[in-house]
């Protein structure tokens, strides 16, 4: 099994408004992403939410996606959010696909190019590539490394 972890728990301080929640076309940019990926052969879609969780989780109530809420959002370091979203995985999940919230130019090719990696074998599988626009795209399938990437605290301590 095969769940995609999107990130959305960031606070979008610099853009002053929330960036998943922006319109993309016929859909918000936190839609779109959800969207290419349910349409994607992941076993199922997990988001997971800081910043106005309510709002998030309802641009996606129409969608079969689970939200999880990072409580430790407002530090900043996405690291909480994929231990979050690690921690959240069923038991018989054996990889798990990473997706930044606000990248709606996310290919559907491109995340079938990453799970054919990692289905052939490869224990880590990237890809990286322009968009036409010049946005990178930047998808990334990990066998199980849960336990080295929740070990730990997520900041070190003053």
């Amino acid at each position: 099994m095969i769940s995609a972890l999107v990130l959305a728990a960031g606070q979008s301080t610099r853009m002053g408004q929330l960036k998943q929640l922006l319109p993309f076309g016929p859909h918000t940019i936190i839609e779109q992403v959800a969207t290419t990926l349910l349409a994607s052969s992941v076993d199922e879609v997990v988001v997971v939410t800081g910043y106005e969780p309510a709002r998030v989780a309802a641009a996606l109530r129409p969608y079969p996606v689970r939200c999880v809420f990072n409580p430790d959002f407002a530090a900043g370091e996405m690291i909480s959010s994929v231990q979050v979203g690690l921690r959240a995985l069923p038991p018989e999940a054996t990889a798990a696909l990473l997706a930044i919230a606000d990248q709606a130019q996310i290919e559907g090719q491109v995340i079938e190019q990453v799970l054919t990696a990692w289905r052939s074998g490869s224990s880590t599988a990237s890809s990286s590539r322009v968009t036409r626009c010049g946005a990178a795209t930047r998808s990334a399938c990990r066998a199980p490394l849960a336990g080295r990437v929740d070990a730990g605290p997520t900041r070190q301590p003053a």
